[in-house]
């Protein structure tokens, strides 16, 4: 029994390794293009570049674990809704443009310090979804490389809400308030047990786990629209 799972564990370790590596780096780099550039809301000012950014790294995690990825594929693909993804981005694209502009304008007071996400213009949301696409990937290679040996949907379900959840804790070292940590922090966790069900059980579950990330961040941005414009009244 020893020598079958201490081969997985060590394994998974390395896994969770090249995800945490790729995790940090891209956090601090962004803060870096940021700081070098001189913007304040990096999403906002600079969308083209940032979705360019997080859209590299998305593209090098797919090729590190490519073998997996294209295993998933090749398996997932006869049972796929191909409109789902038109749809998805279709339906993201309406919020974005349609929806984001008609909400009370946002004036939180001064002593808060508020996530980049309240301030959200239309464009802020194109980077912002191939940001979600980079961490969606990086649990898709976590999940896959599990089940890749041989570990239970429960072990997996443990490890991405403990990882997702505890990569959001980080958020407290960018000086934000306590309750924006608290609470992306608590769904990360949620949604983190419920990915490894999605993709590897349902018919679309990367769809279905991608609509459910961005709509975390719409609806996050939509109640800070109405919270803090009433609280400007």
């Amino acid at each position: 029994m020893k020598n079958i799972i201490a081969p997985t564990w060590k394994s998974a370790f390395v896994v969770i390794a090249v995800i945490t590596m790729a995790w940090t780096i891209s956090s601090l780099g962004y803060y870096e293009i940021t700081d070098t550039l001189g913007l304040t809301n990096g999403y906002n000012e600079a969308p083209i570049l940032m979705g360019a950014y997080y859209g590299v790294w998305a593209g090098m995690v797919i090729a590190v674990f490519r073998p997996d990825v294209n295993a998933w594929i090749r398996r997932a693909s006869p049972g796929e809704n191909r409109l789902a993804p038109a749809v998805m981005l279709i339906t993201f694209a309406l919020f974005a443009l349609k929806v984001l502009p008609q909400l009370p304008a946002v004036d939180p007071p001064d002593d808060l310090n508020v996530a980049d996400i309240v301030f959200a213009q239309p464009w802020y949301f194109l980077p912002k979804t191939v940001e979600i696409l980079f961490q969606q990937v990086l649990l898709s290679a976590l999940v896959l490389e599990m089940q890749a040996q041989k570990m239970s949907l429960r072990q997996s379900v443990i490890l991405t809400a403990v990882l997702f959840g505890g990569f959001h804790l980080t958020l407290a070292l960018t000086d934000a308030n306590a309750f924006y940590v608290t609470r992306y922090t608590i769904a990360a966790t949620l949604f983190g047990a419920i990915y490894p069900y999605l993709i590897l059980q349902r018919r679309n579950g990367f769809v279905y786990a991608f609509s459910i990330h961005w709509a975390f961040y719409a609806f996050d941005t939509t109640m800070a629209h109405f919270a803090f414009a009433a609280a400007s009244n």
